[in-house]
């Protein structure tokens, strides 16, 4: 068996990423990552599982493309496409000279976190990180294993997020010195042409020995690394630490900025609606109690529509956004007697979350804000705000209507008669114009979103993690 040659794969690997690097404005941590999977793309039949790469940005002309026809100037075999079936994906995967399948605008076939399409498709992509899962035709089993990237924005469905190393990509900033090159596909082609037959002659040389090597045990990775991403990340270590000199541990550094790049990635549309609802609240005077209907009325007349990147914001969406906080909507009643509960939210669960995420605070000399959660004078019975009126976790001190039973009450007395209110309005307060209203919340992101006053503690990041 040849002995690797060490120096060599580090040569290829730093032209790897000095090529990508010359286009595509990314760190250097990507740069590392994307590096390392141009070459195993070489030889991926010597590892059990291959990486997915997802390149993604919530913002338009990001390098999202551009970064795909990087990476197929260099991987092997490469099929840059922007669509294909799950007769066609597999069939050209069944063959000996399996694809490298880069596959651009993928919220188009494949959708979104929130909104997944095609399943049966995402099924072969979501088997087919791993060697041995294969699709059945009408005569034999087809290959399903290759390695794949995809791009596009947003997140994708979960099935393949959760197989895929993150790219996180901004749109071009900075000066104009230090901006890449302009991209010429004709150029970048010439130059790929003599890095793309190193690489593949580097990997033909040492497929033996990288096909031997013992599998890790889980003392060789992060120990903040879930088993999936163990799986995920195996085969770049493996390929680093076969090369040898600084790239064992340039890839392991590289592989945890980038998850925790993806973290705040993921929280940038959940602190955007954080940072929203506050400028709800402080429109409306921080009332005690707001409704779905009334938050949902004001993000959806947000002017740049920054929340609506995976449809339109509903109140089962909303919800599941603010879950992650810990927030939960609590249920309201339009009135006494009312048969038509709706749900909203307390400004005491907002509080502490606005501090530690953006460093937003409530006055504390707000009337609304001061007011206990159980009082019962005339405000809380005005139809302006009675929509806004959510029970809390206790049992509600309703007045039985019904003298003969006593379900409320616990001393037995005689209910009196319930008042007859007016219908209620549907916000306390009515909205202002969309196109003048500009709140000063969204002043606490950059480009990344990661600009905020105050990110929060990193037992939190740890566990979502």
């Amino acid at each position: 068996m040849p002995k690797p040659n060490n120096a060599e794969g580090a040569v290829l690997l730093d032209k790897a990423g000095r090529f990508i690097g010359k286009y595509l404005q990314c760190s250097e941590h990507q740069l590392a990552v994307m590096a390392l999977w141009s070459l195993h793309t070489h030889c991926f039949e010597a590892a059990r599982v291959t990486p997915y790469l997802s390149i993604q940005s919530t913002e338009k002309q990001s390098g999202k493309s551009l970064c795909l026809q990087l990476l197929s100037l260099l991987s092997d075999g490469s099929a840059l496409t922007v669509g294909f079936t799950a007769s066609s994906l597999t069939r050209r995967l069944d063959h000996d000279d399996t694809p490298t399948f880069l596959l651009d605008e993928c919220q188009a076939i494949l959708g979104a976190r929130v909104r997944s399409k095609n399943p049966a498709l995402r099924a072969i992509l979501a088997a087919g990180y791993e060697c041995g899962a294969s699709y059945t035709d009408s005569t034999h089993e087809r290959n399903t294993f290759g390695p794949k990237a995809f791009a596009g924005r947003g997140q994708l469905p979960e099935e393949l997020a959760d197989r895929s190393i993150p790219i996180v990509l901004s749109p071009l900033s900075g000066a104009l010195a230090d901006m890449p090159a302009r991209f010429d596909a004709q150029q970048a082609a010439a130059e790929a042409v003599p890095l793309h037959r190193q690489l593949g002659e580097w990997a033909e040389k040492n497929m033996d020995a990288l096909v031997t090597r013992p599998t890790y045990s889980h003392e060789d990775f992060p120990t903040l690394l879930t088993p999936r991403r163990r799986d995920l990340c195996e085969p770049l270590f493996q390929l680093a630490d076969f090369i040898g000199g600084e790239w064992p541990a340039r890839i392991r550094a590289a592989i945890d900025a980038i998850f925790d790049q993806e973290l705040k990635y993921n929280l940038r549309p959940n602190l955007q609606l954080l940072a929203a609802l506050h400028d709800c609240f402080k429109y409306n005077e921080y009332p005690q109690r707001l409704s779905s209907a009334v938050m949902l009325e004001w993000v959806q007349s947000l002017p740049d529509g920054s929340l609506d990147i995976e449809g339109a914001l509903n109140g089962r969406t909303l919800a599941r956004m603010l879950a992650i906080f810990g927030i939960r909507p609590r249920l309201q009643r339009n009135g006494f007697g009312s048969t038509t509960p709706a749900r909203g939210y307390q400004l005491q669960d907002f509080r502490e979350l606005w501090l530690l995420w953006l460093g937003f605070t409530v006055p504390a000399a707000s009337s609304a804000a001061q007011q206990p959660e159980d009082s019962e004078d005339e405000s809380m019975h005005e139809p302006a705000t009675r929509e806004a009126a959510v029970t809390d976790e206790h049992m509600s001190e309703i007045i039985n209507r019904y003298a003969p039973c006593n379900t409320v009450t616990d001393d037995g007395a005689v209910s009196a008669p319930v008042p007859i209110l007016r219908k209620p309005v549907a916000s306390a307060k009515p909205l202002p114009e969309k196109a003048t209203r500009r709140e000063n919340s969204s002043e606490a992101f950059d480009r990344e979103g990661v600009g905020i006053t105050q990110y929060g503690s990193l037992s939190f990041m740890e566990q979502q993690r």
